[in-house]
């Protein structure tokens, strides 16, 4: 019974729901496991039953991530059930999802940036590459968002650059008139070289006259920072982490910075709180006078 069961909302995924055939062989793997544990007819398995199965998978210490897309993945399948009359009540609703983990970000020193953005050279190539990277940090892109922008999104007099991101939804980032020197030079110079005769609306070229793309950044990143750092653990992403932290560091309101890096949801930018020190220990320190006895 459960085999067959598994079977047709395996098919119905497939092909009323049209996903992957990963994420179908997820759920496979995900909801067989779940009826082997039980081995009963599904229509037997009670609420106790579940939280039983729940405290199994915790003893495992399955991250929260795991343990949420099993029971995501269970959450559906007793949809399925319920929708096709199968079951009388669906008890996977009174279950709730296991709070997400949030990992610290991974924040790159102020000196070891300002050394690695002084390490290029004055090549065509590396002159784009300095663009790249200072704008990443200047403005906290995502570089899907950067290798997207064109010429007309660029405003120098306003320091300010127009942005799609996630979405579809457009924002204005800012960037500084240090930032603003670099860009021109390399608009009026550096990018006319590297185009070599072809014509192109984006920002940012590569080295066959085209349009720079995501994978190509990254293959930029981990062989400058391999040359810089003798390592090439580093991701694009660290200098958006980094231009976070930095401005709260700085002082700004957390509501100002959703709005730079395009959160839709204050919680997800609320992570950087956990690795801006500097405001911490500015606080603590503030203290110092009454602990030392001071007026």
């Amino acid at each position: 019974m459960n085999t067959n069961l598994l079977n047709d909302f395996l098919s119905y995924l497939k092909y009323e729901q049209f996903l992957a055939s990963k994420s179908i062989e997820a759920y496979h793997r995900d909801i067989k496991e779940y009826l082997s544990y039980f081995n009963k007819d599904i229509r037997d398995i009670k609420y106790e039953d579940i939280l039983e199965y729940l405290s199994f998978l915790y003893d495992k210490n399955l991250k929260n991530s795991t343990q949420a897309r099993k029971i995501s993945a269970l959450k559906t399948f007793y949809k399925y059930l319920e929708k096709k009359d199968i079951i009388n009540e669906n008890v996977m609703e009174k279950i709730s999802l296991p709070k997400k983990e949030h990992k610290l970000v991974d924040v790159i020193e102020e000196k070891t940036l300002l050394d690695f953005l002084n390490s290029f050279k004055n090549t065509s190539l590396d002159i784009r590459n300095k663009v790249i990277f200072t704008l990443l940090y200047a403005t906290g892109l995502r570089v899907s968002e950067l290798v997207n922008v064109k010429i007309k999104d660029i405003d120098l007099n306003d320091l300010s650059i127009r942005v799609l991101g996630k979405g579809s939804k457009e924002r204005i980032v800012y960037f500084n008139p240090g930032t603003s020197t670099l860009i021109d030079d390399y608009l009026n110079n550096t990018r006319k070289d590297l185009l070599k005769n072809n014509s192109s609306e984006y920002l940012l070229i590569n080295k066959n006259g085209t349009c720079l793309s995501v994978r190509g950044v990254q293959f930029i990143l981990k062989d400058k920072w391999l040359k810089f750092m003798q390592y090439s653990n580093i991701t694009p992403h660290q200098f958006r982490h980094t231009f976070a932290t930095h401005l709260l560091d700085n002082g700004m309101d957390l509501r100002m910075l959703q709005e730079l890096l395009g959160h839709e949801n204050l919680e997800t930018t609320q992570i950087y709180t956990k690795v801006s020190t500097k405001q911490l220990t500015n606080a603590i320190n503030s203290l110092q006078n009454i602990t030392n006895g001071k007026k």
